[in-house]
């Protein structure tokens, strides 16, 4: 964690350019993790691992939908809403041309083009949440809602439960297939290292 929070502070020591750079690196490991994890996720199901075919079984028994606060129909839609409002966090980044403007050159006239240019952006937002409803539609295949790892103690809000782990390296570790849940977790931590790096950019403007 140290030397994460190193490098993302020294990333935006060095302005806009190489916090550009780094972060479009950053968006195409992302795509090709998220890519990588439905394909190899799809296979799992197939019966690709050595647990066999796994199908729709998960939504059968117990089913994909978990009661929060409330039994019956009003609890599975209580517990999609709160998934739901906490997954929009990570739709966010129309605003970084207004967060950059302080070291933008000439910015009274780049700064209109990159907002002007956000549609664009948001075209690709739509095109990413393909990407993140294929990847909770296969971790949902791949782990019942119901394992005991996917959360852990309550945390001091009521109701609310911390995450012990991705269902995704759950699946990996299911599998038994050699080394597969470490590489699954070495690509979320550097897509966790790209968020702290983007959110910098709010500490070194401020």
């Amino acid at each position: 964690m140290s030397i994460m929070l190193v490098l993302a502070i020294g990333i935006n020591c060095f302005g806009s350019r190489a916090y550009g750079e780094a972060e479009f690196a950053f968006s195409c490991f992302k795509i090709l993790t998220i890519v990588s994890l439905i394909i190899t996720g799809i296979i799992l199901d197939l019966g690709g691992g050595t647990g066999g075919f796994i199908g729709f079984k998960n939504w059968r028994d117990p089913g994909p939908f978990v009661e929060w606060r409330a039994k019956g129909s009003l609890g599975k839609f209580l517990g999609v809403w709160s998934s739901m409002s906490q997954a929009v966090f990570a739709f966010f980044g129309t605003e970084i041309p207004g967060v950059a403007a302080g070291e933008v050159q000439n910015p009274a006239k780049n700064i209109p083009r990159a907002v002007n240019r956000v549609w664009i952006r948001m075209q690709v937002v739509c095109f990413a949440t393909l990407f993140y409803v294929l990847a909770v539609f296969v971790a949902g295949l791949l782990v019942r809602s119901d394992d005991p790892r996917l959360t852990g103690p309550t945390t001091g809000s009521p109701g609310h439960t911390l995450v012990l782990s991705s269902p995704f390296v759950i699946a990996m570790e299911y599998s038994h297939l050699k080394h597969l849940e470490h590489i699954c977790n070495a690509a979320f931590v550097i897509s966790a290292f790209s968020a702290a790096t983007s959110d910098g950019q709010y500490i070194y403007y401020d």
